[in-house]
């Protein structure tokens, strides 16, 4: 963990408040859904958990929305065709210790800088992998983190963050990974501009999502 933090340069910069990040890339509902287009814009806070994060994708030539809003404690998803038409609305004690993974997440790929916190208990395992476990909400969740010879963060795995069902009420458990690439400079730090999300182990997981960051400001204002 030290390496990678030398590595991005957060070494000797104040630490991260707030970002904001856009995204473009593609998304699918399951191994043998259709791929859809999507750009997708969030805003983060880290001193008071918070994650709001706003896609736009097109499934059949028909417009998808997505919010997932982790805000006071609590995690929701809502998701709509042509904005009028339900498909998902998730939420509650599960949906928010399965986010709470997606934030600690983002922590560590955007923001290093904030995997300096007492919120965060960090366990070695060998050269190339340290555990953690982070809590935030009332949810303490555990991944472990990969790097690579560079010291440069590899992957992200967790036992934590199971898909959620077509029902958006219940959940069935996968290792969730983010394999990440492409580091290049964002302002003063060097970020992977890269990361697929993926459910599954090597033999028998799948790919659900690719992403790629377009632009990250850190310290602005709050959203619109």
């Amino acid at each position: 963990m030290q390496r990678y933090l030398r590595y991005v340069g957060v070494v000797g910069h104040p630490r991260v408040q707030n970002m904001r990040v856009r995204f473009t890339g593609r998304i699918r509902s399951g191994a043998a859904a259709a791929w859809m287009p999507l750009v997708a814009e969030q805003y983060s806070l880290f001193d008071r958990p918070t994650r709001l994060f706003f896609m736009q994708a097109r499934r059949s030539l028909l417009p998808v929305e997505a919010l997932h809003a982790y805000v006071d404690d609590q995690a929701s998803m809502r998701v709509k065709v042509v904005s009028l038409v339900p498909m998902v609305d998730a939420r509650g004690p599960a949906f928010t210790s399965a986010e709470t993974v997606t934030l600690f997440n983002d922590m560590g790929v955007m923001a290093p800088a904030t995997l300096i916190d007492p919120a965060i208990r960090w366990e070695p395992i060998d050269s190339a992998q340290c555990r953690a476990s982070f809590t935030a909400a009332g949810h303490t969740v555990t991944a472990t983190l990969l790097f690579d010879n560079e010291g440069r963060l590899a992957d992200f795995f967790s036992d934590d963050r199971p898909s959620l069902d077509s029902n958006g009420t219940t959940f069935t458990r996968h290792r969730w990974s983010t394999p990440l690439s492409g580091y290049r400079a964002f302002g003063p730090f060097r970020l992977a501009s890269h990361g697929e999300t993926r459910y599954g182990g090597a033999q028998d997981g799948y790919v659900y999502g690719e992403f790629a960051i377009e632009s990250i400001e850190y310290d602005v204002g709050a959203p619109d």
